[in-house]
């Protein structure tokens, strides 16, 4: 994890842990749970929700898709995101959007990542 201070912290307000799969229990947090990490974002994509059936069973699915342009080389998806709606969200699918445009000259190079969760 590694927070980009070269960007502005109004324009990501959100501040978000997250932590790994395995302290994780029926959507509870164990009790020896380690935040891996926090990363600031803000909402890429507004919470979604529609109905999915599996097998006789009809439920609601909840999606978010958030933007950081924070350094998450250790999240990883079925991570679980602590969302400041108090709730755990778990990872879906990562997408690292490069913005360096002289790559080739620059020691850290900045990106943007969108994090897509579900719960």
């Amino acid at each position: 994890m590694a927070i980009d201070l070269t960007q502005n912290r109004d324009k990501y307000p959100d501040r978000c842990k997250y932590v790994k799969g395995t302290y994780v229990d029926k959507m509870e947090l164990t009790q020896d749970a380690v935040i891996q990490g926090i990363f600031y974002s803000t909402d890429e994509v507004a919470q979604t929700v529609e109905e999915v059936v599996q097998g006789n069973i009809k439920r609601k699915q909840y999606t978010i898709t958030l933007a950081t342009p924070d350094i998450l080389n250790d999240l990883t998806t079925d991570d679980y995101v602590l969302y400041i709606d108090g709730y755990l969200w778990r990872v879906r699918k990562l997408t690292v959007d490069d913005k360096t445009e002289s790559k080739e000259f620059s020691k850290r190079p900045s990106a943007r990542t969108l994090i897509e969760l579900y719960r």
